[in-house]
C-alpha cells in the first residue's frame, strides 16, 4: 500500500511559492524591530479593562461604583449602543484569548469548537475532500451551518472567504485577538443577514502599546502531525496624537497519514446484511472489522463478464490480477456483500485519506489611528492573510468507467487471451495506487478599512468603508479523465506494438493488469490538473449615530442608535476547459460569476423604565429594527425586542423575541455547480417513474436565482444570578426556541425525481430529457425547503475562590439541545434529529485555573453525551447505532521564569483515548470515527513560550 502523500504535497507546495514564509519573516521582522524602544515604555490600560470591570454576568465582580467613578462606554456584542455593562437581552459568552489558547493552542477555531454551542465541520481533521474546505476553518453554531452563524471582527462584518460569504477564521489575525464573544441568538436587526443562529465577534487588542512575542511547537505521541507557530505585536504612541500596531503570526503543520492510526488500518465499519430480516436479532445493517472494499483491488479484479460470453470467461469472475500479470483468486473475507468485505484482498479506502491535512497560514494586520482633535479619531487598518493545504484523495476506482476489457486487448495475458473467444469481454475493477490524486489548495486575503469616529458629549458617528478580496486557487493533481482511461484501456497490438482502437486525443495504450503496470506516459495520459480559481470581492460602507434620545422617565436616559450601510458582493470563479466539460472522474467546477449590492437602513432603542425600586432594581427594555433592500429578492424587514429585569440585585431575568434572515448566498443564487461522471457524490443511480429501469445520471450542482430568503423566529428566555453570599458565583441560564421557515436545501438525484412525480413543478425544471424521454442529466438546484426547529438550553457557571495560597477559577458551559426537527415543506415529512453524532442531545466543557505566584495549572473535559447514528432508525435497521458518550481531557502547566517571560507545557488528549467507533452513514468508509466530532490524532504534546517587553 502506498501511503498517502500529504506531507509531501505541503512541501511541493510551499517550494513552489514559498510566500507565506517570507511574509512571515516579514512581519517578525517589523513586529521585532521597535523591541527595544517598547522595553523602555510601560503598557498602558486597553480600554476593555473598562469591560471587565463592570462585566457581571460573564463572572467578574461588579465594580464598586461611586459618584466618582465614569466608566467607560464601549461597544458590546450583541447591540449597536455602547454601553457601560454587559447586561443585554441576549446572552452574551465571552471567552479571552489567554483560556482559548490553553483550550487549543494550535488555532482559535479548534479552541472555539469545544464550546457547546458550536459544531465542528471544518478544519485539518475534516478530511472531506471538496475545492472548498481545505486549509479553512468555518464556525457553526448550533449545528445550523456555517451560512448561518455571522462571523465579525470588532463588531463589523469580515471580508468573506467564500462565494457564500462565510469568513474563513484562519483568516484572522489571531495573535492580536484580545478575546471572543459570542452571541447565542438571532442578531439580524443589529447586524443584518445570516445571524440566524447567532453571532461570534473576535475583538482586537488594536490599542496595544509594547511588544509581546509568543511561539510554541507540537508533536503527537506518535511522533508526527509537527506544529509550529510564532506571533508578534508591537504598538506605540508616535506623539501625542498617533497611535500606531502591527502585528504577525505564521503557522505551519504537518499532516498525519490515513495509516498512521489504529483506528484507520483497523477498518471498522457498519454494512448493509444481505441475509438481514429487520429484527433485532439479525438487522438490515451489521458491524465488521478490517472494512474493505469489494468491487476491485489495486491490482485489478474481475467482477463480472459480458453479456453472452463463454463459459471460461465466465470462470475468470473473481480472479485478481499480480503485479507480474499472472492471476489468483481474489480473498472475498469472511463476509462479503458484494460492497464491502471483512478482510481479504479488498481495499481499505481509510488508508489513503489523511487524518490531518498539513496547513501553513500566515496573517499580518497593521493600524493607524490619529486623533486631530480631541474629539475626533481619524482610523485606517488592514490586513493580509494566506494559507496553503493539500489533501489526498482516495484512488480512482476503474470498474464503472469504461474498464471493459476484451479479448483483443494489447496487454491480455496470453494465458486467457487465448482461450476468450473474440467476442468475449469482461469488467475490470480497479483501484489505482501507482499515483495521487491529491488537491492542493491556496487562499489570500486582502482587506482595507478607513472611517473616522467624532464624539460630542454622549452622541457618537462613525463613519467606515472597508473593501476585501478573498483569492482562492484549488489544484487536483493527476485527476483521472474517464473517458480518456476508456479510450486506453481499448488497445490492439498492430505490428507487435500496443496501440489504441481510437487514436485521438494523442491516446496512449494503458495496461491496467497488475500493481505497477503503468507507466508515466500512461499516466500523464488519462490524468490532467484540474484547476479552480475564486475570487471574492466585497465592499462596505456604514454610518451609525448614537447617543442618548431623551432623558427617560426617571430611570436614566433612552439611548439610541440609527445608522446605513451598503454592501456589494461580487463573486468570479474560472476552471480550466476539462472541468467545464465536466471530463474529470471528481470536482468538475464550473465557470461563473454573479454580484449584488444590499442597502440597509436600522435603528435601535434603548428604554430604561423603573431603576432603584423595590422589587424592580432594573426594568428595561431594548427594540431594534433593520429593512434590508436586496438586488434579487423582496425586500426584507427584521427586528427584536428584549427585556432585562432586575428584581433584586442578586438576580436578573433577560428575554428577547427576534425575526431574523439569511440570504442565499451568491453560491447559491449563481453557481454553475460542479459535476461528477465517476464514482463520486455526484453521480447518482436512480429510477424514473417514466422509465422505470434503474440507470446512473450524471449530476451538476447549480444555482437557484429565485431563491427567497429564510425567515427565522427566535425566542430565547434566561437569568443570570449573582448571590450576595457568593459574590464570585456567576450562574446564568437561557432557553432558547429558533423556527426557521423556508430554509434553503438542496434536492439532489432520486428526490429530485420524486418530487417532480408528487408535483413539485420547481423540480420538474431541473430535470433534463431527451427527445425519447430519458434523463440525461438532473440538475441539482437549492430550493426553499424545509422548515427547521431547534430548541434546548445553555448553561454557564462561573465560580472563583482562593484556595491555599493561590486562586482557584472554575467554569462550567453547558448545552442541551431538547429538539431538532426537520419538516419538509413538500411531502410534509418530519424527522426529529435529536441526538444525532455531530450534535448530542448534552455537550459540556467544564474548566479549571489554579494560579499561584510564578505558576499556572489549568485542567479542561470536554464531555458529549450519548446520540445516534441515524435517529430514525429502530432495532432492526442496525446492529450499531447508539454512539456512548464521551470525555477528553487537556490540560496545561504554565511558570514564569521571570522577565516578563512565562513558559508552559500543553497536553491535548491527556488520557490519549482513541476516537469513539461511529461509522458515517452517509458512507464515508475511510473513516470509522466521525471526524467533526471526536479527536482523530491523540494525545499531542505543546511547549510555547509568552514574552512581552
Amino acid at each position: 500500500m502506498q501511503r498517502s502523500k500529504a506531507i509531501q504535497g505541503r512541501n511541493k507546495i510551499m517550494s513552489r511559492s514559498g510566500n507565506l514564509s517570507a511574509v512571515s519573516m516579514l512581519a517578525m521582522a517589523c513586529v521585532l524591530s521597535g523591541g527595544v524602544a517598547a522595553a523602555q515604555g510601560t503598557s498602558e490600560t486597553s480600554s476593555t479593562e473598562a469591560v471587565d470591570q463592570v462585566r457581571s454576568e460573564e463572572g467578574v465582580t461588579d465594580a464598586v461604583a461611586d459618584d466618582e467613578v465614569v466608566l467607560e462606554r464601549v461597544k458590546v456584542t450583541g447591540s449597536l449602543i455602547p454601553r457601560s455593562t454587559f447586561e443585554l437581552p441576549s446572552p452574551v459568552t465571552v471567552v479571552d484569548a489567554e483560556e482559548l489558547a490553553k483550550s487549543s493552542p494550535s488555532t482559535l477555531a479548534a479552541a472555539l469548537n469545544n464550546l457547546p454551542a458550536l459544531v465542528a465541520d471544518s478544519g485539518p481533521t475534516a478530511s472531506s475532500g471538496t475545492l472548498r474546505s481545505a486549509g479553512q476553518n468555518f464556525l457553526n453554531l448550533r449545528g445550523l451551518g456555517n451560512d448561518r452563524t455571522l462571523t465579525l471582527v470588532n463588531g463589523r462584518r469580515f471580508p468573506g472567504s467564500t462565494p457564500g460569504g462565510q469568513v474563513d477564521t484562519n483568516m484572522i489575525p489571531q495573535g492580536l485577538v484580545e478575546r471572543v464573544e459570542v452571541v447565542t441568538g438571532g442578531a439580524s436587526a443589529a447586524y443584518g443577514s445570516d445571524a440566524v443562529a447567532g453571532v461570534i465577534n473576535f475583538i482586537l487588542d488594536t490599542d496595544y502599546e509594547g511588544a509581546k512575542v509568543s511561539g510554541s511547537v507540537g508533536i503527537t505521541e506518535e511522533g508526527d502531525g509537527l506544529e509550529q507557530r510564532i506571533s508578534g505585536t508591537y504598538g506605540k504612541a508616535l506623539g501625542e496624537n498617533v497611535n500606531f500596531i502591527i502585528s504577525g503570526e505564521y503557522y505551519d503543520a504537518d499532516g498525519i497519514d490515513g495509516d498512521a492510526r489504529d483506528h484507520r488500518t483497523q477498518g471498522r465499519f457498519q454494512v448493509s446484511n444481505p441475509n438481514g430480516d429487520g429484527t433485532a436479532a439479525n438487522p438490515d445493517r451489521i458491524v465488521i472489522g478490517q472494512a474493505r472494499i469489494a468491487d476491485g483491488s489495486l491490482g485489478g479484479l474481475i467482477t463480472s463478464s459480458g453479456r453472452g460470453a463463454s463459459a471460461f470467461t465466465q470462470s475468470l469472475v473473481g480472479l485478481q490480477f499480480n503485479p507480474d500479470g499472472t492471476t489468483s483468486v481474489f480473498d472475498t473475507g469472511t463476509f462479503s456483500n458484494g460492497a464491502f468485505q471483512n478482510g481479504g484482498d479488498g481495499v481499505n479506502l481509510g488508508l489513503y485519506a489523511p487524518i490531518s491535512r498539513p496547513l501553513s497560514r500566515a496573517t499580518v494586520y497593521s493600524g493607524l489611528e490619529f486623533k486631530p482633535t480631541e474629539n475626533m479619531t481619524l482610523f485606517v487598518n488592514g490586513g493580509y492573510s494566506a494559507y496553503e493545504s493539500s489533501n489526498t484523495l482516495i484512488p480512482f476506482h476503474a470498474g464503472r468507467d469504461g474498464a471493459t476489457i476484451s479479448a483483443s486487448n494489447a496487454f491480455l495475458p496470453s494465458v486467457i487471451a487465448s482461450q476468450m473467444t473474440s467476442r468475449d469481454t469482461f469488467r475490470l475493477g480497479r483501484y489505482d495506487s501507482e499515483f495521487d490524486m491529491e488537491l492542493q489548495a491556496e487562499g489570500q486575503n486582502k482587506r482595507l478599512e478607513l472611517g473616522f469616529e467624532y464624539e460630542a458629549g454622549d452622541y457618537y458617528l462613525v463613519v467606515s468603508g472597508q473593501y476585501g478580496d478573498n483569492a482562492e486557487k484549488a489544484r487536483i493533481l493527476n485527476n483521472v479523465i474517464p473517458s480518456y482511461y476508456a479510450q486506453g484501456i481499448d488497445s490492439r497490438l498492430v505490428n507487435g506494438q500496443a496501440v489504441c482502437a481510437d487514436t485521438s486525443n494523442g491516446c496512449v495504450a494503458i495496461n491496467p493488469f497488475g500493481i505497477g503496470s503503468y507507466t508515466q506516459e500512461m499516466i500523464d495520459f488519462f490524468t490532467d490538473t484540474s484547476a479552480a480559481d475564486t475570487d471574492v470581492e466585497s465592499t462596505v460602507a456604514t454610518v451609525l449615530f448614537s447617543g442618548p434620545l431623551i432623558d427617560g422617565i426617571g430611570a436614566g436616559p433612552w439611548d439610541f442608535a440609527v445608522g446605513a450601510s451598503t454592501r456589494s458582493e461580487k463573486v468570479e470563479v474560472t476552471v480550466d476547459e476539462k472541468s467545464e466539460q465536466s471530463l474529470y472522474s471528481t470536482n468538475n467546477l464550473k465557470a461563473w460569476s454573479g454580484e449584488r449590492t444590499v442597502s440597509e437602513i436600522f435603528a435601535e432603542l434603548n428604554m430604561p423604565l423603573i431603576k432603584d425600586e423595590v422589587g424592580a432594581e432594573l426594568l428595561e427594555v431594548n427594540v431594534a429594527g433593520r429593512h434590508t433592500d436586496y438586488e434579487f429578492t423582496d425586500a426584507v424587514d427584521t427586528w427584536k425586542v428584549g427585556i432585562n429585569y432586575r428584581p433584586f440585585s442578586d438576580l436578573r431575568l433577560r428575554g428577547s423575541v427576534s425575526r431574523d434572515i439569511r440570504a442565499g448566498g451568491l453560491g447559491e443564487l449563481f453557481t454553475r455547480g460542479q459535476s461528477g461522471t465517476s464514482r463520486t457524490l455526484f453521480f447518482d443511480t436512480v429510477t424514473d417513474p417514466v422509465n422505470p429501469p434503474a440507470y446512473q445520471i450524471l449530476t451538476t450542482q447549480s444555482g437557484n436565482p429565485d431563491l427567497r430568503p429564510e425567515i427565522a423566529d427566535s425566542v430565547v428566555i434566561g437569568f443570570v444570578y449573582t448571590p450576595s453570599w457568593a459574590p464570585s458565583l456567576n450562574v446564568s441560564l437561557d432557553w432558547f426556541d429558533i423556527q426557521i421557515e423556508d430554509a434553503i436545501s438542496t434536492l439532489s438525484g432520486q428526490l429530485l425525481i420524486d418530487q417532480c412525480a408528487d408535483g413539485f413543478t420547481e423540480a420538474c425544471d431541473k430535470i433534463i430529457r431527451n427527445d425519447t424521454g430519458t434523463i440525461i442529466e438532473l440538475l441539482n438546484s437549492n430550493f426553499n425547503l424545509d422548515q427547521l426547529t431547534l430548541k434546548g438550553l445553555d448553561v454557564d457557571v462561573r465560580y472563583v475562590v482562593d484556595v491555599g495560597p493561590g486562586s482557584l477559577r472554575l467554569r462550567t458551559l453547558l448545552s442541551r439541545m431538547d429538539e431538532q426537527v426537520e419538516t419538509d415543506a413538500i411531502s410534509g415529512a418530519v424527522v426529529n434529529r435529536i441526538g444525532e453524532v455531530p450534535t448530542p442531545e448534552w455537550r459540556a466543557l467544564v474548566s479549571m485555573n489554579y494560579d499561584l505566584e510564578e505558576w499556572n495549572f489549568f485542567l479542561q473535559g470536554r464531555y458529549r453525551g450519548e446520540s445516534q447514528l441515524e435517529p430514525t432508525f429502530g432495532p432492526g435497521d442496525a446492529e450499531y447505532n447508539d454512539v456512548p458518550s464521551s470525555v477528553y481531557l487537556d490540560g496545561q502547566i504554565g511558570y514564569d521564569i521571570g522577565n516578563n517571560m512565562n513558559m508552559y507545557l500543553n497536553v491535548q488528549n491527556v488520557l490519549n483515548k482513541e476516537p469513539v467507533f461511529s461509522p458515517e452513514s452517509t458512507n464515508l468508509f475511510y473513516s470509522s470515527s466521525n471526524q467533526s466530532a471526536f479527536d482523530q490524532v491523540g494525545r499531542t504534546f505543546r511547549v510555547g513560550f509568552r514574552a512581552t517587553f
